[in-house]
């Protein structure tokens, strides 16, 4: 049998096609395993994961977020946003929090639930593109669309450049990707493009200000209220990317582990009150990443493991969403699964993702329009999954649906 250390390849994509069995060993025999490539200690199980996010003082998010950055030794996103952005993902508290509050209204419990009807009105206009007994490609036809549409309304974007936003949210994902100096260059002048869009908005924003997204940035700017104009680049692309990427993975899964698992599609089409359930056993089961990187910040131990100032961290999400010291079963998609405790897909502690309530309520209302038309569908053949060492989803998915 091979050591742990030896399958628990995290710096190779192709690990993550199912890296299953090696995280249920992991759980079992060392919760926290130490990979020598990268100086780093993987955590595999939910309380260990809990309990250090809550450690912003010990476990740091300043060395970046991505393995990638573990990879290179420094944050990926710097050479994006320069010494000026900040990265709300990449800051520790003081400073987090006071962005984090910054941005709170426009993610205010009021504000993202009284977007309900628009998000249904927009699922039923994309459902109506689908016709029965005809491959549809579920990834491009609506799970990357429906995500763009509702946060660009709601950072106050006009939304009528849904492809571009698209082209440069994915630019924005490969921060979480190992690139050579030209790939990355190339990426960059990408995403300088997207800057200049988001910058033309702001002028238009100055003019009429809304309760969006961008006009809360702006009026922070404006008091000196800890923002500047570079932060609102840098956080109105962190909430375009993680908007739209972490939704498209999510409504992918979903559709895909109901169609492997036509029992658990038929209960939820007799009880369509299981929805949200399903959401959340869908973030549990195949969340859209894999995890995020910590840095040391001062000496520590855990489960007797001396951990050092600058060694990395891995907070490896989709292994302590399958822990059996929390779930009961947890290999089984299971529909009806109580959604407490809480998943870690969108992380713990004081970086979980502000947006998690927004990509909830899209998903369950997708869900309960889809399964009320189409409560049949077949994958059909072999989707692409994403090999990568953040994302967890699929680059297309064709479907045939059935009324």
């Amino acid at each position: 049998m091979k050591e742990l250390a030896e399958l628990a390849k995290i710096d190779d994509p192709t690990f993550y096609n199912d890296p299953y069995p090696t995280y249920a060993r992991m759980r079992a025999e060392e919760p926290i395993l130490f990979y020598d490539p990268l100086n780093i200690w993987i955590f595999s199980k939910y309380e260990d994961i809990t309990e250090a996010s809550r450690l912003s003082n010990i476990f740091s998010n300043s060395g970046g977020i991505f393995l990638t950055d573990a990879i290179q030794g420094d944050s990926v996103a710097d050479e994006y946003f320069g010494n000026e952005g900040e990265l709300i993902s990449s800051l520790d508290h003081p400073r987090h929090s006071e962005i984090r509050r910054v941005i709170a209204p426009a993610f205010a419990p009021a504000v993202i639930d009284a977007m309900e009807d628009g998000i249904r009105a927009d699922c039923r206009v994309l459902l109506d593109r689908i016709t029965v007994e005809e491959p549809f490609d579920w990834i491009a036809e609506v799970a990357e669309r429906l995500p763009l549409i509702v946060i660009a309304r709601l950072m106050g974007l006009s939304g009528n450049n849904i492809d571009e936003l698209a082209r440069w949210s994915d630019e924005i994902m490969r921060f979480g990707e190992v690139m050579s100096d030209a790939s990355r260059a190339e990426s960059i002048k990408t995403f300088s493009a997207m800057n200049d869009y988001i910058m033309a908005q702001m002028d238009e924003k100055r003019e009429q200000p809304g309760d969006d997204v961008l006009s809360v940035l702006l009026r922070a700017e404006q008091s000196l209220d800890y923002v500047t104009v570079a932060n609102v680049l840098s956080l109105s692309s962190a909430i375009l990317a993680g908007g739209n990427e972490t939704t498209r993975a999510l409504l992918g899964n979903m559709v895909w582990a109901l169609a492997e698992h036509p029992e658990q599609r038929e209960l939820l089409a007799e009880n369509t009150e299981l929805a949200v359930n399903t959401v959340h056993e869908t973030l549990r089961w195949k969340g859209p990443v894999h995890g995020f990187i910590r840095k040391v910040a001062q000496e520590t131990e855990r489960r007797h493991k001396a951990m050092s100032p600058g060694q990395f961290v891995y907070f490896l999400y989709s292994s302590a969403n399958r822990d059996e010291d929390i779930w009961d079963d947890p290999e089984t998609f299971l529909v009806s699964r109580a959604c407490e405790p809480m998943n870690l897909a969108f992380g713990a502690g004081g970086h979980r993702c502000p947006g998690n309530r927004l990509a909830r309520l899209e998903t369950r209302i997708l869900l309960e329009e889809l399964i009320a038309r189409f409560p049949l569908w077949d994958v059909i053949g072999e989707p692409r999954g994403i090999e990568s060492l953040f994302r967890n989803g699929f680059y297309d998915m064709p479907v045939k649906f059935r009324s």
